[in-house]
């Protein structure tokens, strides 16, 4: 609910957003590897994925299978690598744009699924930044 309330905000300020479920994301390379219309449909999300002004990753690390404990495939591990890095200026070592994830991951889980580099350009350095809400009580039944 924060990220799509943080979206509202930045679009009201003319910003681009772009909201992406990981999981949707993942089954989404499935199904490209089968249908025409859907490779299609994930280069456009891809490609809006690097451009767009602030992107909202949702649920990132579920795709790493229940303990987290392993790589997703390799595509699906270059494109979120190669977005992080179009999304990040490695030269001067800067934030190009905005990326919000979400997660119920802990960076280290996240690593294992995605490798240290992306996870370091995915997620803020600075715990200023960071918003952790491990001690709240799941309020769904």
């Amino acid at each position: 609910m924060l990220s799509l309330a943080m979206m509202k905000y930045l679009r009201a300020d003319g910003k681009t957003t772009m909201f992406v479920s990981s999981t949707e994301l993942v089954a989404l390379f499935w199904r490209s590897y089968k249908y025409k219309d859907a490779q299609d449909r994930k280069e456009k999300i891809l490609d809006a994925m690097e451009s767009v002004d602030v992107l909202v990753i949702d649920d990132l690390g579920t795709e790493g299978g229940v303990n987290s404990d392993k790589p997703v495939q390799k595509d699906v591990q270059q494109a979120i690598n190669q977005i992080a890095t179009a999304r990040y200026d490695t030269n001067s070592n800067k934030v190009l744009k905005s990326t919000i994830v979400t997660t119920n991951n802990t960076p280290d889980e996240l690593s294992l699924i995605y490798g240290g580099k992306t996870v370091s350009r995915l997620l803020p350095h600075n715990p200023y930044y960071q918003f952790d809400f491990s001690e709240l009580n799941d309020i769904r039944e």
